[in-house]
């Protein structure tokens, strides 16, 4: 668990946060979208966001993916998630007025980082 900890620390990820002057963590939201033609209340907490040159990085924390991880499935967790990423960067982007740049999941269990 340390190893896997120095390892977030270290990241480059991790340096970004750090020199950020706005960063946001367990942030709760409400959004209203359309999903098949019905209007929809999405809530949801946003685990970790920052600013970086005027646009926003989005880092949500994930656990129970080490089988995916071991296995080299990658790919599954990207789809796993990528909904839930994309209502999170348009609630985001909407309350914000700013892009969101990159979206990452950090696999606690596992130790990895994922881009999406």
């Amino acid at each position: 668990e340390i190893a896997r900890m120095k390892s977030f620390i270290e990241s480059d990820l991790a340096a970004r946060i750090a020199a950020s002057e706005a960063v946001y963590k367990e942030k709760r939201f409400n959004l209203l979208t359309s999903k098949e033609g019905n209007q929809v209340i999405v809530r949801g907490i946003i685990d970790c966001f920052f600013e970086e040159e005027g646009e926003l990085v989005l880092l949500d924390y994930k656990t129970g993916n080490r089988r995916d991880v071991a296995t080299g499935n990658i790919e599954a967790i990207r789809e796993r998630y990528s909904l839930q990423m994309q209502l999170y960067k348009e609630a985001l982007e909407n309350a914000s007025g700013k892009k969101v740049k990159e979206i990452y999941l950090y696999l606690t269990d596992a130790g990895e980082l994922i881009k999406l």
